[in-house]
């Protein structure tokens, strides 16, 4: 407002401006893994969020859990969703941005030894045979289950064993395998008797 008083060669003139300061969108830079963009990472991977620019009231949540900026986490398998939200204040709106995280199963592994041998063996006929399948690579709760021709014969985690007398002459397919979890994919052994 600006008033100028007036005297015998002017009137009294008054101006009245109005100034409109509009908030801005806040739109800060989300980073997932140092890219600006959806990410697929492979257990046991971390991922980390990171966020530059208006920082303030902002919250990150995976999956609906908070989450703090900058430090890495390590999430299980499958699709997670990672929202970055930024409430508004007198200078900003709010903004909200979403980025998906894929964590791909890693691939697990098993190891089978028959008679202390990692392959295919030969026995005479009555022999006995120690059957022993172990968990590599996986998680350490992974179901491993064994199996003489298609016949599971133990079940268990990270390791199972079996004493098999072979009574008569014939191939036998002994098989190991390490079930699906969250974070690694199927595996398995096959060797021969």
């Amino acid at each position: 407002n600006v008033t100028t008083a007036g005297n015998q060669n002017y009137s009294v003139n008054e101006t009245n401006w109005q100034l409109v300061v509009n908030p801005i969108t806040s739109a800060p830079t989300i980073l997932l893994n140092g890219v600006g963009a959806n990410l697929s990472i492979t257990y046991p991977q971390q991922s980390n969020i990171s966020i530059s620019g208006n920082q303030s009231a902002t919250t990150i949540k995976v999956n609906g859990s908070i989450q703090n900026a900058g430090q890495n986490y390590t999430i299980g398998g499958g699709g997670w969703v990672a929202n970055v939200s930024v409430a508004s204040s007198q200078n900003y709106t709010v903004n909200e941005t979403y980025w998906g995280v894929t964590m791909n199963k890693a691939t697990g592994s098993v190891k089978l030894k028959l008679n202390n041998i990692e392959g295919n063996i030969t026995l005479t006929e009555g022999a006995n045979a120690l059957l022993n399948g172990t968990l590599v690579t996986g998680d350490s709760l992974a179901i491993l289950q064994l199996f003489r021709n298609e016949t599971q014969i133990n079940q268990g985690t990270t390791e199972v064993s079996n004493t098999s007398t072979f009574s008569q002459v014939f191939y036998f397919n002994i098989t190991v395998i390490a079930l699906t979890t969250q974070n690694y994919s199927q595996s398995s052994a096959t060797y021969w008797i």
